[in-house]
Protein backbone atom coordinates (compact mmCIF):
# COMPACT_ATOMS: atom_id res chain seq x y z
CA UNK A 1 0.00 0.00 0.00
CA UNK A 2 1.05 3.62 -0.48
CA UNK A 3 1.87 6.01 1.73
CA UNK A 4 0.74 9.56 1.03
CA UNK A 5 2.49 12.52 1.80
CA UNK A 6 2.97 15.87 0.76
CA UNK A 7 6.17 15.83 -1.76
CA UNK A 8 8.60 18.85 -1.57
CA UNK A 9 12.50 18.77 -2.74
CA UNK A 10 13.19 18.08 0.99
CA UNK A 11 10.54 15.12 1.73
CA UNK A 12 11.59 13.79 -1.80
CA UNK A 13 15.52 13.64 -0.19
CA UNK A 14 14.68 12.55 3.30
CA UNK A 15 12.72 9.38 1.86
CA UNK A 16 14.04 5.61 2.25
CA UNK A 17 12.72 2.41 1.91
CA UNK A 18 11.63 0.19 4.72
CA UNK A 19 14.09 -2.60 5.89
CA UNK A 20 13.36 -5.65 4.52
CA UNK A 21 11.19 -4.81 1.47
CA UNK A 22 12.82 -4.46 -2.27
CA UNK A 23 10.63 -1.16 -3.11
CA UNK A 24 8.01 1.05 -1.52
CA UNK A 25 5.72 3.86 -3.25
CA UNK A 26 4.50 7.16 -2.19
CA UNK A 27 1.74 9.28 -3.27
CA UNK A 28 1.60 13.09 -3.79
CA UNK A 29 -1.43 14.56 -1.97
CA UNK A 30 -1.41 17.58 -4.72
CA UNK A 31 -1.51 15.06 -7.41
CA UNK A 32 -3.14 11.82 -6.46
CA UNK A 33 -1.60 9.98 -9.59
CA UNK A 34 1.82 10.69 -9.09
CA UNK A 35 3.81 8.19 -7.08
CA UNK A 36 7.26 8.25 -5.70
CA UNK A 37 9.13 4.99 -5.98
CA UNK A 38 12.17 4.34 -3.68
CA UNK A 39 14.32 0.95 -3.76
CA UNK A 40 16.26 -0.60 -1.39
CA UNK A 41 19.25 0.79 -2.59
CA UNK A 42 18.22 4.43 -2.44
CA UNK A 43 17.10 5.03 -6.14
CA UNK A 44 14.05 7.01 -6.54
CA UNK A 45 11.97 7.44 -9.35
CA UNK A 46 8.34 9.20 -10.44
CA UNK A 47 5.63 6.93 -12.17
CA UNK A 48 1.98 8.50 -13.00
CA UNK A 49 -0.93 5.41 -12.25
CA UNK A 50 -3.83 5.58 -13.77
CA UNK A 51 -6.49 3.74 -15.79
CA UNK A 52 -5.77 2.68 -18.98
CA UNK A 53 -9.56 1.74 -20.80
CA UNK A 54 -7.83 -0.37 -23.42
CA UNK A 55 -6.21 -2.60 -21.46
CA UNK A 56 -8.69 -2.57 -18.49
CA UNK A 57 -6.58 -1.98 -15.78
CA UNK A 58 -4.22 0.34 -13.51
CA UNK A 59 -1.05 1.59 -15.85
CA UNK A 60 2.35 2.57 -13.98
CA UNK A 61 3.93 5.10 -16.54
CA UNK A 62 7.86 5.95 -15.62
CA UNK A 63 8.03 9.33 -15.51
CA UNK A 64 11.73 10.20 -14.73
CA UNK A 65 14.23 10.62 -11.78
CA UNK A 66 13.72 13.47 -9.19
CA UNK A 67 17.68 14.63 -10.37
CA UNK A 68 16.74 15.16 -13.81
CA UNK A 69 12.73 15.54 -13.77
CA UNK A 70 11.92 18.71 -11.48
CA UNK A 71 8.81 18.05 -8.76
CA UNK A 72 6.37 20.90 -10.82
CA UNK A 73 7.52 19.23 -14.48
CA UNK A 74 6.42 15.61 -12.70
CA UNK A 75 2.85 16.61 -12.00
CA UNK A 76 2.51 18.41 -14.91
CA UNK A 77 3.44 15.40 -16.56
CA UNK A 78 1.15 13.40 -14.54
CA UNK A 79 -1.82 15.63 -14.91
CA UNK A 80 -1.35 15.27 -18.71
CA UNK A 81 -1.82 11.56 -18.32
CA UNK A 82 -4.55 11.35 -16.25
CA UNK A 83 -6.38 13.47 -18.32
CA UNK A 84 -6.01 11.28 -21.42
CA UNK A 85 -6.95 8.28 -19.36
CA UNK A 86 -9.82 10.52 -18.24
CA UNK A 87 -10.56 10.78 -21.59
CA UNK A 88 -11.14 7.19 -22.63
CA UNK A 89 -7.68 7.04 -24.38
CA UNK A 90 -4.68 5.01 -23.57
CA UNK A 91 -1.93 7.01 -22.44
CA UNK A 92 0.69 4.64 -23.32
CA UNK A 93 -0.61 3.36 -26.86
CA UNK A 94 0.03 6.74 -28.59
CA UNK A 95 3.84 7.20 -27.60
CA UNK A 96 4.15 3.63 -29.19
CA UNK A 97 2.04 4.47 -31.75
CA UNK A 98 4.58 7.30 -32.86
CA UNK A 99 7.17 5.44 -32.25
CA UNK A 100 6.96 2.73 -35.18
CA UNK A 101 4.17 4.81 -37.55
CA UNK A 102 5.94 5.37 -40.27
CA UNK A 103 5.93 9.58 -42.19
CA UNK A 104 3.24 10.25 -44.81
CA UNK A 105 6.70 10.28 -47.00
CA UNK A 106 7.16 6.97 -46.11
CA UNK A 107 3.95 5.65 -46.76
CA UNK A 108 3.36 7.55 -50.42
CA UNK A 109 7.29 5.78 -51.48
CA UNK A 110 5.77 2.59 -50.00
CA UNK A 111 2.67 3.42 -52.19
CA UNK A 112 3.73 4.05 -55.31
CA UNK A 113 6.41 1.22 -55.22
CA UNK A 114 3.64 -2.00 -53.94
CA UNK A 115 0.18 -0.71 -53.51
CA UNK A 116 -1.61 -2.49 -51.68
CA UNK A 117 -5.18 -3.77 -52.25
CA UNK A 118 -4.85 -3.08 -56.37
CA UNK A 119 -7.46 -4.83 -58.03
CA UNK A 120 -5.63 -5.62 -60.94
CA UNK A 121 -2.36 -8.06 -61.67
CA UNK A 122 -0.56 -5.62 -64.05
CA UNK A 123 1.74 -3.03 -63.02
CA UNK A 124 0.42 0.91 -62.99
CA UNK A 125 0.90 2.81 -65.66
CA UNK A 126 3.92 5.23 -65.70
CA UNK A 127 2.08 8.12 -66.49
CA UNK A 128 -0.32 7.63 -63.64
CA UNK A 129 2.52 6.90 -61.09
CA UNK A 130 4.41 10.49 -62.79
CA UNK A 131 1.30 12.40 -61.68
CA UNK A 132 0.36 10.92 -58.75
CA UNK A 133 4.54 12.29 -57.46
CA UNK A 134 3.87 15.35 -59.21
CA UNK A 135 0.50 15.87 -57.33
CA UNK A 136 1.94 14.34 -54.43
CA UNK A 137 5.42 17.11 -54.66
CA UNK A 138 3.34 20.22 -55.51
CA UNK A 139 0.14 20.06 -52.82
CA UNK A 140 1.10 17.21 -50.46
CA UNK A 141 4.79 16.99 -49.33
CA UNK A 142 4.93 20.22 -47.92
CA UNK A 143 1.73 19.83 -46.03
CA UNK A 144 2.07 16.41 -44.42
CA UNK A 145 5.65 14.89 -45.48
CA UNK A 146 7.32 14.55 -42.40
CA UNK A 147 3.93 14.16 -40.02
CA UNK A 148 3.91 10.63 -38.73
CA UNK A 149 0.75 9.15 -39.98
CA UNK A 150 -0.59 8.67 -36.38
CA UNK A 151 -0.72 12.54 -35.86
CA UNK A 152 -2.50 13.43 -39.18
CA UNK A 153 -6.22 13.90 -37.99
CA UNK A 154 -9.52 13.75 -40.09
CA UNK A 155 -9.99 17.48 -39.25
CA UNK A 156 -6.57 18.59 -40.89
CA UNK A 157 -7.38 16.32 -44.36
CA UNK A 158 -11.01 17.73 -44.26
CA UNK A 159 -9.47 21.88 -43.57
CA UNK A 160 -6.69 21.17 -46.60
CA UNK A 161 -8.97 19.96 -48.67
CA UNK A 162 -11.55 23.06 -48.45
CA UNK A 163 -7.94 25.10 -48.89
CA UNK A 164 -6.89 23.50 -51.90
CA UNK A 165 -10.24 23.69 -53.80
CA UNK A 166 -10.62 27.00 -52.97
CA UNK A 167 -7.10 27.90 -54.80
CA UNK A 168 -6.31 24.95 -56.83
CA UNK A 169 -10.07 23.96 -58.13
CA UNK A 170 -12.57 21.36 -56.58
CA UNK A 171 -11.56 19.10 -59.45
CA UNK A 172 -7.78 19.00 -58.23
CA UNK A 173 -8.84 18.87 -54.22
CA UNK A 174 -10.35 15.82 -55.41
CA UNK A 175 -7.73 14.00 -56.85
CA UNK A 176 -5.63 15.02 -54.27
CA UNK A 177 -8.11 13.83 -51.75
CA UNK A 178 -8.10 10.35 -53.66
CA UNK A 179 -4.21 9.84 -53.61
CA UNK A 180 -4.33 10.60 -50.07
CA UNK A 181 -6.77 8.16 -49.02
CA UNK A 182 -5.00 6.15 -51.37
Amino acid sequence: MTERLKFSHAAINRLACAPGKDREFYRDEARPELLLQVTRHGRKSFYCRCWNPAKGYTDLIYLGKPQHLDLREARKRAREIAALSDQGIAPTSHRRKARGDPTFAEAFDSFLVDPIGRRKKEARRSKTTEDYRRQYDRYLLSRFGRKRLCNIERADVDEFHTLLGRSSGHYTANRVLALISG
